[in-house]
């Protein structure tokens, strides 16, 4: 089903497309402006008004705009505009939608479409169905999966999460025009509501009544944001942006760690100047003096300053039960899909305290029982005050806005009634036979499909979200900010130290462990000689999908219908259970060693030649397992699994010295997580083919162990010339560790034999492997090997191993994360390798789980420059 609800147009009409107030429905169709569009489209559409003509995109364009809507006189004061064939100079996607409604004080003069002021959206194709996003045939998926098809639907996907990132939307209506049919569209978070087609040529008053009741909508009702307000370029609001955004060199400070802050803290409370106090805005004034430290780092200001866009729009935003005002511009981060949680950062200004600010904007999972994630700060903050999270300004649901789209999927009776009709169709389907598909159809069932993840759950209903906003005092710097191996490693302990904490103080799992969610928070601190210093510290965010561990596990229920985390770095257990156990402490410690894996391999010196090859390979491939459902890479299950971190052709990852000598001290703590790893893999392996736990999709041990030998997918990560091993690997990590007794990890589970063989699935565990296993069960072994790590760099016997471990510049420059089919399993689909019938279905369903919204973003943005129409 992917992320659409079909219906038809009376069904729309009546249950998506807000009501007009009684005053307004006085205004009526004009029956003239009818009368000539219909001539005006027969012309178009017809020869001599009979025979049927092939008519070209861009003729079917003008017409439609020039002669037809153009021609009609709204209530509303309201212009369309053509914008096919340039693009917005603010926006970095070059984005060029054939039209757009605005309102008549906005259209723009440089036929580019402005993203900022256009209220709703109008896409031409020709009239063939291979441009057609969607089938109305209810025997067919909505989603039509034929490449061009799918093309079109990212197309139109990208065009409304441009709208949305331009905008503060919480709905779009967009009208798509196909040759002589039309379908209206109503965008959320959720998902889209679509009509079927309908023929407008012959009677275009449909379709001329639909936009005539969306031009009398409110702003609200047309889908606007009401929490939000556009600042306009001449307002007392856009000239203070400006003026903060200069450098100030009484309250700005270093940043750099265990360096001297360069700016006194001035006496408190402070007020902030006015250079505006002549001008008056009530949401602004009078200024609240600050009772705190005024001052703020150096990035902080620089980012607000780079986030103020030329042509980019600011806005005033309303967060919290207060609704307390932020300004903000540009967000310096937000997510690549239109639906979703949909988060987006900002650097902001507090109106009233000219304070800076972080404030985050997302549509967070409605379910009972799950909280926002200011709830779980605050609570942090109250009562576990050594852990160390961004202080809460304010945060809260934006005036309980939904995404409807989910809330109308749900509606019992449209799905009772729809369940009806499809259930006839296929009876009458039955009764005549299974017919040949014809050449389109098998075209495309091969094609892969494209649905955007992270939107629908696992019994296949579009999930629900609600706004909400959180606005926070520290702005945190992005983790591979970070200089240092040591200072890499302390950071990543930090950040497991958190999750410890929050798991024995308050029984929570954060269950979203991911690159993305760990962050350093300078502060400023003072040392032992009284003087104030930066240290940086490893912050673990976003809270809002922790889930508190039940004592008694028959009282755990789920709260929302949908597996948890980011697929990259989600535990290789979990995966292979396909996600039908809850998220234990062992699968979150993983998921730390998945995130290390990733920062580490981009920063850090190694002997990988391909790095996004390799990145690709570990985080974002899978493979079917199968029954239609999918097992992490080979290159991540041999990472926790085998006894040496080894990928293709014996290439073993290993850290080295910016001078490129080994010793780097990373590996031996690498190592000796990876024992636990290897022996939790042994005892999971060895119950799952015992039967001892229960999966949600049954494997078998060839399946779920595979064969590095034969996997098509490992990389060659070895170097013309090189040895498979580095001399002195073992070595150097021997002697990066501490030098007291280390048996809690240094027992290695795979020692249990001499031979491979042992690491066989049916081969029961030695209690030792089982006691290994159990110690990522708690935090305290994970974080002594953390720990000891950190420390031995202040040994003297141990502080040579330490020098030249610095960075190097990032080695994967614009990464997207992409969930990616393994290659064989692609290579066999694509080049109609002979498969039996129940491997062809097993291969088409995962070709169709392939493409994730970033693939629509860049099919989308391939058809912009490409002449998908």
């Amino acid at each position: 089903m992917g992320t659409t609800v079909l219906c038809d147009l009376d069904q729309f009409e009546r249950d998506v497309l807000p009501l007009l107030p009684p005053e307004k429905l006085q205004y009526t169709l004009p029956t003239d402006a009818v009368d000539q569009a219909k001539a005006t489209l027969s012309a178009l559409f017809y020869k001599g008004g009979k025979k049927p003509r092939e008519v070209k995109e861009d003729h079917i364009a003008e017409t439609v705009v020039d002669k037809v809507l153009e021609k009609i006189a709204f209530p509303s004061k309201y212009k369309v505009a053509l914008s096919r064939f340039k693009y917005d100079s603010s926006d970095p996607s070059r984005a060029k939608v054939d039209a757009a409604i605005y309102p008549e004080d906005r259209v723009p003069s440089d036929e580019a479409p402005d993203w900022t002021h256009c209220r709703f959206l109008i896409e031409f194709k020709k009239g063939d169905t291979k441009y057609d996003p969607w089938n109305d045939d209810k025997s067919k998926n909505v989603e039509a999966e034929r490449e061009s098809r799918a093309a079109a639907r990212a197309q139109l996907i990208a065009y409304a999460r441009n709208v949305f990132l331009y905008q503060q939307r919480t709905a779009l209506f967009t009208l798509l025009i196909i040759g002589d049919e039309f379908r209206v569209s109503r965008w959320d978070r959720s998902g889209v509501i679509v009509t079927k087609k309908v023929n407008y040529s012959k009677d275009p008053k449909r379709l001329l009544e639909v936009l005539w009741h969306l031009v009398q909508l409110d702003e609200e009702q047309q889908g606007i944001d009401p929490s939000a307000t556009l600042i306009e370029k001449d307002s007392k609001a856009f000239k203070i942006m400006d003026w903060l955004a200069a450098p100030n060199s009484e309250l700005d400070m270093d940043f750099e760690e265990r360096k001297r802050v360069n700016a006194e803290c001035p006496p408190t409370p402070y007020t902030h100047s006015d250079p505006y106090a002549t001008e008056v805005d009530p949401e602004l004034d009078p200024i609240v003096p600050v009772d705190d430290d005024p001052r703020v780092f150096k990035y902080v200001r620089e980012k607000f300053r780079d986030s103020l866009v030329p042509g980019w729009p600011r806005y005033k935003l309303r967060v919290g039960p207060e609704g307390r005002i932020f300004l903000v511009g540009k967000p310096i981060f937000c997510s690549s899909t239109m639906f979703g949680r949909a988060t987006e950062g900002f650097i902001a200004v507090e109106a009233r305290t000219r304070r800076f600010a972080f404030l985050k904007d997302s549509w967070r999972p409605f379910y009972e029982g799950v909280e926002p994630e200011g709830t779980y700060l605050e609570m942090f903050a109250r009562d576990v005050p050594e852990m160390i999270v961004p202080v809460v300004l304010c945060h809260g649901d934006v005036a309980e806005q939904c995404a409807f789209a989910a809330v109308y999927e749900a509606d019992p009776k449209r799905r009772k009634k729809e369940s009806l009709e499809a259930s006839q169709a296929n009876v009458t389907r039955a009764n005549h036979g299974t017919k040949r598909a014809r050449p389109e159809d098998e075209q495309e069932a091969a094609d892969v499909a494209t649905p955007t993840e992270g939107t629908v759950g696992d019994n296949g209903t579009l999930r629900h979200h609600i706004h909400y906003r959180i606005a926070v005092k520290d702005v945190c710097l992005p983790f591979e900010s970070f200089k240092t191996t040591e200072q890499f490693i302390r950071l990543m302990c930090d950040c497991v130290q958190t999750h410890a904490l929050a798991y024995e103080r308050k029984g929570l799992l954060h269950r979203d462990i991911s690159a993305g969610n760990v962050l350093i928070l300078p502060r400023v601190g003072t040392n032992r000689a009284g003087k104030e210093v930066v240290s940086w510290h490893g912050v673990l965010t976003d809270w809002e999908l922790a889930k508190e561990i039940q004592e008694d596990a028959s009282q755990a229920k789920a709260r929302q219908p949908e597996r948890t985390g980011t697929w990259q770095f989600m535990s290789v257990a979990y995966v292979h259970l396909q996600c039908s156990l809850p998220v234990a402490v062992a699968d979150e410690l993983e998921s730390f060693f998945h995130v290390l894996i990733f920062y580490a391999v981009r920063f850090l010196p190694h002997k990988i030649p391909e790095v996004s090859a390799f990145v690709s390979a570990y985080f974002d491939t899978f493979q079917p397992d199968g029954k239609c459902g999918r097992r992490c890479s080979q290159v991540k299950y041999t990472a926790v699994h085998s006894r040496d971190l080894r990928f293709a052709q014996g290439q073993t990852l290993t850290f080295l010295k910016t001078t490129r000598e080994p010793g780097n001290p990373l590996n031996g703590l690498i190592r000796k997580l990876r024992r636990l790893l290897n022996a939790r893999y042994r005892v999971f392996y060895f119950e799952v083919e015992s039967g001892i736990k229960e999966l949600g999709t049954a494997v078998s041990s060839e399946s779920a162990l595979g064969a590095a030998a034969t996997d098509t997918t490992s990389l060659d990560l070895k170097s013309d010339g090189e040895s498979s091993e580095d001399p002195g690997s073992e070595r150097v990590s021997d002697e990066s560790s501490d030098d007291e007794s280390e048996e809690d990890t240094e027992t290695d589970p795979n020692s249990d034999s001499d031979s491979d063989s042992e690491t066989d699935a049916e081969t029961a565990p030695t209690t030792k492997t089982r006691e290994l296993a159990e110690r990522l069960d708690h935090h305290a072994v994970v974080l002594k090997i953390f720990q000891r790590t950190i420390a031995s760099k202040r040994k003297s016997s141990q502080k040579h191993l330490w020098k030249d471990t610095g960075i190097t510049p990032d080695k994967l420059i614009n990464y997207e994360p992409r969930i990616i089919l393994a290659n064989e399993i692609r290579a066999s689909y694509q080049t109609g390798s002979r498969t039996t019938g129940s491997q062809a279905k097993r291969l088409k369903s995962s070709a169709r789980a392939v493409a994730t919204s970033s693939a629509l973003a860049k099919l989308s943005k391939a058809g912009s420059s490409s002449g998908i129409p």
